[in-house]
């Protein structure tokens, strides 16, 4: 479980800290705030004195964890590039679902159908977005092999053919390439050029305390060059 992970990484980055605040405010609360309730509930000696002390650490690891998230989400990150506009369609890349949920919470307010190109390792992970995916139609894109640019780029073609049989312009669909292999990047950006279609990314900065992603939000990727060259048919 996810809280059983935090307190697990408190304990191993800095188990002396917090090995010892447990054994002070377990002392505390067991002589000054439950010293005289717990032996007329028959809940003294050594025993409840651990259990006592166990609930204290495990409570100091989860607040820690909960001020690192606070901290985390609270810092200023600067993020070079703009936020694109919400899309009606969005066809995903996914490997890591907190960056997946950043794309989506993005676009949320106009989103109808989102495409996810997964591999036969990720195909699972879209049914952990159900949260963000309420009033969102949704299908999976398999690629087999996912070191073959072309079969990446083959299933960004079918989601647009889809959109486009939906009704929805080639505009108001957008590309995010943050997850999958680099193939599969290099080919979703041939895909993706080749229509003229608009792509997004969502990086993140890793947390080493909690061994965990935040999303920095969301970057709408530019021609720089504005050459509007477009690469040869990659459908073989």
């Amino acid at each position: 479980m996810k809280w059983l992970r935090l307190i697990y990484g408190y304990l191993k980055h800095i188990p002396v800290v917090t090995l010892l605040a447990g054994a002070f405010f377990g002392w505390y609360f067991q002589v000054y705030v439950f010293g005289n309730w717990l032996p007329q509930w028959g809940l003294g000696g050594p025993v409840w004195s651990l259990v006592l002390f166990a609930v204290i650490v495990a409570l100091l690891a989860l607040g820690l964890a909960a001020y690192e998230r606070y901290r985390a989400r609270r810092r200023k990150l600067v993020v070079v590039g703009k936020p694109p506009q919400p899309r009606r369609g969005l066809i995903m890349l996914i490997s890591k679902e907190v960056t997946a949920q950043a794309a989506l919470a993005h676009h949320h307010e106009k989103l109808e159908y989102v495409w996810f190109i997964v591999t036969m390792r990720t195909e699972g992970l879209p049914g952990k977005l159900w949260r963000p995916l309420i009033g969102v139609v949704h299908s999976n894109q398999l690629v087999i092999d996912h070191w073959r640019p072309a079969e990446t780029a083959n299933a960004v073609q079918r989601a647009l053919l889809h959109a486009q049989g939906l009704g929805m312009a080639v505009d108001e669909v957008i590309c995010d390439i943050t997850g999958g292999t680099t193939a599969m990047t290099y080919g979703a950006i041939l895909a993706c050029q080749q229509a003229g279609l608009d792509m997004e990314m969502v990086p993140a900065e890793y947390d080493v305390k909690l061994k965990a992603l935040t999303p920095m939000g969301v970057i709408l990727l530019e021609d720089e060059d504005g050459d509007g060259d477009k690469p040869e048919n990659v459908s073989a």
